[in-house]
């Protein structure tokens, strides 16, 4: 006789499920905890644990367990049930189609009847409203405002929900080099550039990273290669060059810089109109970093003892950092 047939098990189930109706989620959790050491075989363990998760708003992690939950038991209906609203929940449309209709072949849990709450069965109800992930947004802005480590946490929950989603994949691999977490940088974008290998930006940021790193000769491949793919991009350009300087790589560089100069070197125009005499010069600074940080103390002098008789500054931000100095 299986474990998962046992009074013990089936008493376990029921008190978890108690503990959870009367809001009691921290007992909840120990419980379930010590029924997946006791009972690994447990499907409603898991499915318990994704109602959990579910509750603590990571849908992610409540598709995984509910997901272990039906590999354990792949007859009973309810658990395709609950993937197919989970699915639909973030927007995953097909997947939730395909659970529903299995769901349709399957018998019901005879054991545990009413195991889990309605709104992870009713899929006609929630597909009237179906919703879409908001977590690659998110992790977007946090990467845009410089908040790095929640950058990392919303790639990764956008990851669980979505493993094929290129786009978190990347923005996970950046997040993670400006956390210094550079082995996981690097094996982030491998994996990218494995799945989609025409970007030139994504072997730039990995040349950045292999210098961090230290291994010089990688990172000269990569930027090489990023140089090649696309010499016309202005932001893989820059990266490139970046990379050659901090890797002394002198005579490359100048000559990536002699190509860009020739292929962007303006004609002047008949008939161009010259400025007033007398009328300043106007000059205009973008950067990431204005606001409270390294970078800005070489900046703020530079900018400050502009001859503002002459000069006339103009600063744009491309980050969302706002501070004092911003």
């Amino acid at each position: 006789m299986s474990q998962t047939d046992t009074s013990e098990y089936k008493e376990l189930i029921f008190e978890i499920r108690d503990l959870m109706k009367n809001q009691e989620a921290e007992k909840a959790v120990d419980l379930l905890s010590k029924g997946a050491e006791l009972f690994p075989e447990g499907a409603e363990i898991y499915a318990l644990l994704s109602v959990i998760s579910l509750s603590m708003k990571d849908v992610g992690r409540a598709i995984e367990m509910m997901n272990t939950a039906h590999k354990l038991d792949m007859e009973c209906a309810e658990y395709p049930q609950a993937l197919s609203v989970l699915h639909s929940q973030v927007g995953n449309l097909t997947d939730s189609i395909f659970f529903a209709k299995l769901s349709t072949a399957l018998k019901p849990n005879k054991d545990f009847p009413a195991l889990l709450p309605v709104n992870l069965t009713n899929f006609s109800k929630i597909m009237t409203n179906p919703s879409i992930s908001t977590s690659l947004v998110s992790a977007m802005y946090a990467y845009n405002s410089r908040k790095f480590d929640k950058s990392v946490e919303n790639c990764i929950t956008e990851i669980r929900v979505s493993p094929g989603n290129l786009e978190a994949q990347r923005l996970l691999g950046k997040s993670l080099y400006q956390t210094a977490k550079y082995e996981r940088a690097v094996a982030t974008l491998h994996s990218v550039i494995h799945q989609d290998p025409g970007k030139a930006e994504d072997q730039a940021i990995l040349g950045k990273i292999l210098i961090a790193l230290g291994r010089a000769a990688e990172a000269l491949a990569c930027l090489k290669a990023a140089h090649d793919m696309n010499p016309t991009s202005v932001e893989v350009h820059s990266a490139v060059m970046s990379g050659l300087d901090q890797l002394g790589e002198t005579a490359t560089a100048r000559k990536i810089a002699q190509l860009w100069n020739k292929a962007h070197k303006r004609k002047k125009k008949k008939g161009l109109v010259e400025p007033l005499e007398g009328r300043p010069i106007r000059l205009g600074y973008v950067s990431d970093s204005f606001y409270h940080c390294d970078i800005a103390k070489f900046i703020e002098p530079l900018i400050k003892y502009h001859n503002r008789e002459k000069f006339e500054v103009y600063c744009y931000q491309n980050f969302l950092v706002k501070d004092s100095l911003s």
